[in-house]
């Protein structure tokens, strides 16, 4: 902070000398000036990026890091006018996207109640996008690890204030928005003659949902440990991660790996804790869960021996089995 604080009282300097008119009434002139200032600065929007990598790292452990990198954001756009946007002289397109992702992670990942932090995270989603409406610059839109960010908030599984029962609703409700989510990336990106199919086959876009994408959303309904439909929604999710790797299986940009299966296997296991709790005089209860844990675990060696790279049957799996068992 400190270093760019530096670099910023410098620079404005140099822009604040531009300003000055040099010719009286001469408004092209002043905004040309303006403009070679800031494309001949040392100042980049690379230097504000490094700055809320910084703080999206800090705010895993550090209250008050979120609203720290919103202050920064501030400045930077005052610093880079829309008019700056457009002009890749002035500012890299990709390294203004990577910031507003930056600062989604900030709140993606800080320690405040879910309620505000995925509201925040969403809430710069939308300016990013309102960005890109703003300037017709598709590049200056939201990209994959946008909404990858987003699902991640969305699917952290931190339980936030209220009863035991609002905090299992909580958790619902967000893996319910994260699978919307997921949906529109998918949306985004399907022909719209492969749409009248209903095809799964997805085309080259800046939104490209892929396999961290489908992993966040299992994952979310992972932490639904009270919710009933949670290992079906869980295996639909899987079976479509699935079907979009057999229609390419050499360029499949979503494919199951190790998480995928292991967060399935432990969705399984919570359905058996629950089914035995609510089932007590039933010696059989949960048996059929169990059984669910095993076929995936069996499965994972077999698409194992047949070479798949991303998946392993790895201690984590037999240990999910071992508690689904207990």
């Amino acid at each position: 902070e400190a270093w760019l604080e530096h670099l910023l009282r410098t620079e404005n300097v140099a822009v604040n000398n531009a300003t000055l008119p040099t010719t009286e009434g001469n408004d092209d002139q002043e905004k040309s000036d303006i403009q070679k200032a800031k494309s001949s600065s040392v100042i980049d929007a690379e230097a504000f990026l490094v700055l809320f990598k910084s703080l999206a790292r800090a705010s895993k452990s550090q209250s008050g890091t979120p609203q720290k990198g919103e202050e920064w954001m501030g400045r930077f756009q005052r610093f880079f006018s829309i008019e700056d946007m457009k002009d890749n002289d002035v500012v890299d397109p990709k390294a203004v996207v990577d910031c507003y992702n930056a600062l989604m992670e900030c709140w993606a990942n800080s320690l405040e109640d879910p309620s505000i932090y995925i509201a925040r995270t969403e809430r710069w989603l939308n300016k990013l996008i309102q960005l890109q409406k703003e300037t017709s610059i598709d590049e200056l839109g939201p990209n994959t690890q946008s909404f990858n960010i987003f699902l991640h908030a969305l699917s952290r599984g931190r339980s936030g204030g209220g009863s035991r029962r609002l905090r299992e609703d909580g958790r619902t409700a967000r893996a319910e928005r994260a699978q919307q989510v997921l949906q529109y990336m998918i949306n985004q990106i399907q022909q719209p003659e492969q749409e009248q199919q209903d095809s799964n086959v997805l085309k080259n876009s800046r939104i490209v949902p892929n396999t961290e994408s489908f992993n966040y959303v299992i994952r979310a309904w992972s932490r639904c440990r009270k919710t009933n439909e949670a290992p079906n929604r869980v295996m639909e999710i899987l079976r479509q991660m699935e079907k979009y790797q057999r229609d390419d299986p050499d360029n499949a940009v979503v494919q199951p790996n190790n998480f995928s299966y292991c967060m399935a296997m432990d969705t399984w296991s919570n359905a058996v804790s629950r089914k035995a709790l609510h089932s007590r005089a039933d010696r059989d209860a949960g048996l059929y869960e169990v059984q669910q844990v095993e076929l995936i675990l069996k499965y994972m060696h077999d698409l194992h021996s047949v070479g798949h790279p991303d998946v392993v049957p790895n201690t984590v799996a037999y240990n999910t089995l071992l508690s689904a068992w207990g």
